[in-house]
C-alpha cells in the first residue's frame, strides 16, 4: 500500500562494492600524500661536469722537391729529375716551410753520377741557386742550402741547378748514371 504524502525511508542505494572502492581511494590518497612527503625532502644535486678543450701549436717542418712534370705537387720526399747528363745540366726546386723557433741548417749533399755497375762514375761539374750561376756555399763537403733564424713562419724555394763535369759520351761506359741529392736538416 502506498499512502500518498508519504516519502518511504530513504536506503543507501550504492552497493557494498562501491563502499570498499571509496575506502581503497581514500587509503590510496593518504599513502599517496605520505610517500610524496618522503620525495619534498631536499634533493642533493651532482657535481659539476667539465670538458677540457686543448690543443697544441706544435712545431712543423714541411719539406721536399716539386715534382719535376708537374711543379703544383710539391713537398715530395722523393723525385726523378731525367735526361740529367746533358752538357746544360738540370734544374729542379726544392721547397721548405717551417714556424721553427730554433734555427735549422738545411744542408744538400749530391754524388757523382755512378753507373749502374758502381765502378765508372762521371763527376759533379757544379752546383748553382736560381736563374743565375750563384755557387752554393760549401760546409765541409755539402753544400748549404739555407740557414733559417728561427724568427716565425718561414718558406721559401729553392731552386737548384747541377751540371755534370765535361764528358765525352764516346770515352764512357754506356749505361744508366744516377747521381742522389740528400738534403738534410740540422738545428744550428
Amino acid at each position: 500500500m502506498t499512502y500518498k504524502g508519504v516519502v518511504p525511508a530513504q536506503t543507501d542505494t550504492l552497493p557494498k562494492e562501491n563502499c570498499m572502492n571509496k575506502k581503497f581511494i581514500a587509503f590510496a590518497l593518504v599513502l599517496l600524500i605520505v610517500v610524496g612527503g618522503l620525495f619534498a625532502a631536499e634533493v642533493s644535486l651532482p657535481d659539476a661536469k667539465y670538458a677540457y678543450l686543448v690543443g697544441n701549436i706544435g712545431k712543423y717542418l714541411e719539406h721536399g722537391f716539386d715534382d719535376v712534370q708537374d711543379d703544383s705537387v710539391q713537398y715530395q720526399s722523393s723525385i726523378n729529375v731525367p735526361n740529367a747528363l746533358n752538357a746544360a745540366g738540370v734544374s729542379f726546386t726544392y721547397r721548405y716551410r717551417t714556424n721553427y723557433t730554433e734555427a735549422l741548417s738545411i744542408l744538400m749533399d749530391i754524388t757523382d753520377f755512378i753507373h749502374d755497375n758502381e765502378t765508372d762514375s762521371i763527376a759533379i761539374g757544379s752546383v748553382t741557386r736560381g736563374t743565375g750561376a750563384t755557387p752554393f756555399e760549401k760546409v765541409g763537403d755539402k753544400y748549404k742550402i739555407t740557414q733559417t733564424s728561427g724568427d716565425g713562419v718561414i718558406s721559401e724555394s729553392i731552386k737548384i741547378n747541377v751540371k755534370p763535369e765535361a764528358f765525352d759520351e764516346e770515352d764512357e761506359v754506356p749505361g744508366k748514371y744516377t747521381s742522389t741529392v740528400t738534403v738534410t736538416v740540422d738545428t744550428v
